[in-house]
């Protein structure tokens, strides 16, 4: 094979990489910027939230993911609370987060936040994984993908 030949391989193989390894930075940079985001969100309503004791009346299994007809779609629990508020006024509310596994199970007493100005938002107050795993997959992927743009731009100047 000849020189020409191998270089043009190279510059081709350099340009494949780099791309795909942008592609895999800008994903990456999105997922930690998602996740920064919910973590934000939950930090503002846990702010101005109520914490109270609830039961969990039930889990309500709701599809979600899946895209297209090739992608699985995911189940999750969303809990179903029965709290009282500072009034006395008896709630009955699906929480507005759900997980895979279910969070509680039926029958559990949980403590739950509540939204003073809307009492029907509401969530189980356990620390939720999933800001933290999708930041760290995004690290992964930003960190990966900076690997192989520095790898395609050495293809490309050899």
């Amino acid at each position: 094979m000849s020189l020409l030949a191998l270089a043009s391989i190279s510059s081709q193989a350099g340009r494949t990489l780099g791309v795909t390894g942008l592609v895999l930075l800008v994903i990456g940079i999105a997922l930690v910027a998602m996740a920064r985001l919910a973590r934000r969100r939950r930090a503002e309503f846990d702010a101005r939230a109520a914490a109270v004791p609830a039961e969990v009346v039930d889990n309500v299994w709701h599809a979600g993911g899946g895209a297209s007809p090739n992608m699985s779609v995911s189940m999750m629990a969303f809990p179903v609370l029965r709290y009282r508020l500072p009034d006395g006024t008896v709630v009955e509310q699906e929480s507005f987060e759900g997980s895979s596994p279910p969070s509680a199970r039926k029958g559990s007493i949980v403590t739950v936040l509540h939204d003073p100005a809307d009492p029907r938002r509401v969530r189980i107050a356990k620390a939720s994984m999933l800001p933290t795993v999708v930041a760290t997959f995004g690290a992964i992927f930003a960190g990966v993908g900076s690997l192989m743009i520095v790898g395609g731009l050495a293809l490309l100047v050899v």
